[in-house]
C-alpha cells in the first residue's frame, strides 16, 4: 500500500506542475475579490453558538482567516496558520505539533484542552483527547473556505477539551469550488505533495464536494549533543525524520440532508530517541482517523430551525519502540483503537424579538477502547475500556436594548466513567457607536481525565487512578474592538484565568507514578492587534502579547510560556497577477520542563503568489524562515532534550490547476 500512495501522489504532483508550466497566453482572470473589512466583519459564522453571528455579535473575542490568508502567505497546514494567531504558538517534537494559548502549553498533552471543529463536528478522540494540527490531520488546507478561532472556554455549548479556544474549519461549497483543481508541492527537505478537489451541483439538487491529499518529506538529519558519543553515534540521526498521510474528506448534500465522511492515515519517524529509546534507531508512530456523518439542518426564514446529527467516529494508533533486547525487551508497541457514536440534537427557537434560546442535547457512546502496551515477550498491560456520555446544554441570547446584549447559557456532561460536569458562561455585548464594540466574558470549562490517564498501570512503576477529577478552568475577559480608520480595525483584551486539577504525572506511594489532580495554573495578559484589509491595496495585521502565567503549586513561571509574542503580516499586489505577502514571528525564551531557558526566536516569512491566469492556473512561492534562523522549542518529560531543533530555511513551490 505505501508504494501505491507514492506513485499515486508522484503521479498527482507531477501532472499539476508539469501543466502548470506550460506557457500562459491571454488576459489574467482573477479570483474572487479579496474580503475586504466589511465584508469579514459582516460574514456569519456558527462555531461560537451554533447559529449564525457576525463577529461584533459573537459573546466572544473571534480571528477569521480566510481562504485568501491561507493562499497568499502560503500556509500549508493548520499549525502554520495558527501560528500567526494573536496569542497562540506552536511547539514540535518531531512527532506531533502543539498548540499553546494565552501562555499556556503543557508537554505533550496532545492538544486536548483546544477542541478542533471541522464544519462544526467535532474532531477530538477520547483516548487521548488529541486535535491534530499538524500532518497528523490529513486535512487539505487549499479546500478550506476559512478557519474561524473562538477564544476562551466553549465547554458551555461543547463539552469537554474547549478549555482555551474552539477552532472551526469551514471547507469550501461546491459551486465555490466549481469543478475539479489539481496542486503539486515540491519543497526542501525532500518534501512532495499532491492534491485534487472537485466541487460539483446536479440539476436534481444534489451537491457534492471531495478533496483528497498526500503529503512525503523525507525530514532531515539531526545532531542531539546529549547523545553525543559513541553509542550514540556521536550524536547523529540519521534518515529518522520521516512524515507521510494520506486523507480524504467529502461531503454529499441533498436539501436539508448532508453526509459527511473523512479518513486520514499518517505514518511519523521520531528522531529523538524518546522514553529512553535506542538512540538512532527507527522509532516510528501511526495514527488513523475516521468518521461517517448523517445530518438534517432545516435551514428555516422562520422563528425555529432544528438540527440533528448522528456519527460514527474512530481513531487508532500504533507506536513502535526499540530498546536493549538484553535489558529492556526489544521492540515494544504501543497500541490503542477506539471507536464511538451517538447523535445530537439542537433546536434555535426566536420566540421573541428580542430572545434567542438554544436547547440541545447530545448522547456519544464509546463502545470500544482497546489499548495494550508489550514488548517481543508479551503484554505489559491489555485493557477495553468502553464509556457513554450524556449531555444536555441550554443558552438564551437577550437583546436587552438596541445596542446592548446579554448571553447566558450552561451544559452539563455526565460521563459514565468519571463523573458529571456543569459549565456555565455569560457575556455582555455592548455597541456604544458604530464604530466600536465592548465585550465583558465570563466562562467556564474542563477537561474530563483521559482513558489513559484514568486506567494505565504497568507492574511496580505506574499505577491506574479511577478516582481522577476533571480538570477546570475559569476565565474573566474584557474585549474592546474598534473601527480605526477606513479598512483599519482594532482589538485589545484582558483577560485573567485560573486552572485547578491539573492531571499531572506524580510520583506516589512507593516510588509507583500516577496521573493526579496536583496542578494549578493562574494567569493574566493583554493582547493588541490593528488588521488592515483592502486599504491602498494592503492588507495586513499585527499583534502584540504580554501573558504571565504562573504554576501555583510550585510559586514559579510556568514551563513552555514565552511572556511576549509579536505577530505581523502584510500583503500587497506590486502587479494586479501578483501578490507579495511577508509576515513575521517573534517568540520570547521560556522555560522547558527540565527548567533550562529556551532561547528567544524571530522567524520571516516570504511568499509570492499569482491570482489565477487564464482563468486555470495559479501557484506561489514559499521561503520559510528567510534568514535561515537556528532555533528550538521546548520538548516534553519524555525527552532527554530539553529542546528540539526546528526547521532552518525551507522553499516551497505549488502549483495548482483547475478544469
Amino acid at each position: 500500500m505505501p508504494h501505491f500512495r507514492n506513485r499515486l501522489a508522484t503521479g498527482v504532483c507531477t501532472i499539476a506542475i508539469l501543466v502548470g508550466a506550460q506557457p500562459i497566453a491571454g488576459q489574467e482572470i482573477p479570483d474572487a475579490a479579496v474580503l475586504g473589512l466589511d465584508e469579514l466583519l459582516s460574514l456569519e459564522i456558527s462555531s461560537a453558538g451554533k447559529y449564525a453571528q457576525t463577529t461584533g455579535e459573537v459573546a466572544a473575542s473571534v480571528t477569521i482567516l480566510t481562504k485568501e490568508d491561507i493562499w497568499a502567505y502560503g500556509w500549508m497546514s493548520l499549525a502554520e496558520a495558527l501560528a500567526n494567531v494573536r496569542g497562540m504558538y506552536i511547539t514540535n517534537d518531531r512527532n506531533y505539533t502543539y498548540l499553546g494559548n494565552r501562555g499556556f502549553s503543557r508537554p505533550t498533552d496532545y492538544n486536548n484542552r483546544s477542541l478542533l471543529l471541522v464544519n462544526g463536528r467535532p474532531m477530538n478522540e477520547p483516548f487521548y483527547g488529541s486535535a491534530f494540527i499538524g500532518s497528523a490531520l490529513g486535512l487539505n488546507l487549499q479546500a478550506v473556505e476559512r478557519i474561524e478561532i473562538i477564544r476562551g472556554p466553549g465547554s458551555a455549548i461543547y463539552g469537554n477539551n474547549a478549555m482555551f479556544n474552539v477552532i472551526n474549519l469551514v471547507t469550501e461549497q461546491p459551486d465555490a469550488i466549481g469543478g475539479l483543481r489539481l496542486s503539486g508541492e515540491a519543497a526542501s527537505f525532500g518534501t512532495r505533495s499532491g492534491s485534487l478537489t472537485l466541487g460539483t451541483s446536479a440539476e436534481s439538487g444534489v451537491e457534492v464536494m471531495v478533496t483528497a491529499n498526500y503529503f512525503e518529506s523525507e525530514g532531515q538529519d539531526f545532531y542531539f549533543p546529549e547523545f553525543d558519543g559513541p553509542q550514540g553515534n556521536d550524536g547523529l540521526a540519521v534518515g529518522l525524520d520521516r512524515d507521510m498521510h494520506v486523507g480524504g474528506y467529502g461531503v454529499v448534500k441533498f436539501g436539508d440532508l448532508s453526509l459527511t465522511a473523512l479518513a486520514t492515515w499518517r505514518e511519523k519517524d521520531v528522531p529523538t530517541a524518546p522514553y529512553e529509546t535506542l538512540f538512532n534507531e527507527l522509532t516510528n508512530t501511526h495514527d488513523d482517523r475516521y468518521f461517517a456523518e448523517l445530518k438534517y439542518d432545516r435551514e428555516s426564514t422562520g422563528p425555529v430551525n432544528l438540527v440533528v446529527r448522528a456519527f460514527y467516529d474512530g481513531y487508532s494508533y500504533d507506536g513502535y519502540y526499540p530498546y536493549d533486547e538484553n535489558s529492556a525487551g526489544g521492540l515494544w508497541e504501543d497500541h490503542n483503537d477506539v471507536t464511538w457514536f451517538g447523535g445530537e440534537a439542537t433546536l434555535r427557537w426566536d420566540y421573541s424579538a428580542s430572545n434567542r434560546l438554544l436547547v440541545g442535547t447530545e448522547i456519544r457512546t464509546t463502545s470500544k477502547a482497546d489499548y495494550y502496551f508489550s514488548d517481543e515477550a508479551g503484554d505489559f498491560f491489555e485493557g477495553d475500556f468502553p464509556f457513554s456520555i450524556y449531555s444536555l446544554f441550554v443558552q438564551d441570547e437577550l437583546q436587552l436594548t438596541h445596542n446592548v446584549s446579554v448571553t447566558a447559557g450552561g451544559r452539563v456532561d455526565h460521563y459514565t466513567n468519571s463523573g458529571s460536569a456543569f459549565m456555565p458562561r455569560a457575556a455582555l455585548v455592548y455597541h456604544p457607536s458604530e464604530s466600536g464594540t465592548a465585550k465583558l466574558l465570563y466562562g467556564r470549562a474542563f477537561r474530563a481525565p483521559n482513558l489513559y490517564e484514568l486506567n494505565y498501570e504497568e507492574a511496580d512503576y505506574w499505577e491506574a487512578n479511577p478516582d481522577l477529577q476533571d480538570e477546570r478552568i475559569e476565565t474573566f475577559e474584557l474585549v474592546w474592538e474598534q473601527r480605526l480608520a477606513p479598512g483599519v480595525y482594532g482589538t485589545a483584551s484582558l483577560f485573567r484565568y485560573s486552572m485547578s486539577d491539573l492531571i499531572e504525572e506524580e510520583l506516589g506511594r512507593q516510588g509507583i507514578f500516577q496521573y493526579q489532580n496536583r496542578g494549578a495554573v493562574g494567569a493574566e495578559g493583554i493582547e493588541l492587534e490593528v488588521q488592515v484589509r483592502d486599504q491602498w491595496g494592503i492588507s495586513g495585521y499585527a499583534s502584540f502579547v504580554y501573558q504571565n502565567a504562573t504554576d501555583d503549586v510550585l510559586d514559579m513561571s510556568l514551563t513552555n510560556s514565552p511572556k511576549y509574542l509579536v505577530r505581523a503580516g502584510m500583503a500587497f499586489k506590486p502587479q494586479p497577477w501578483l501578490t507579495t505577502a511577508v509576515n513575521l514571528r517573534y517568540d520570547s525564551q521560556r522555560m522547558s520542563v527540565w527548567e533550562d531557558m529556551v532561547d528567544s526566536f524571530m522567524l520571516t516569512d516570504l511568499t509570492l503568489s499569482t491570482s489565477r491566469l487564464n482563468n486555470r492556473f495559479r501557484g506561489f512561492l514559499k521561503v520559510s524562515n528567510l534568514f535561515d534562523s537556528q532555533y528550538s522549542t521546548p520538548g516534553g518529560w519524555e525527552h532527554e532534550q530539553s529542546a528540539i531543533a526546528q526547521n532552518g530555511r525551507e522553499i516551497r513551490l505549488v502549483v495548482e490547476v483547475r478544469d
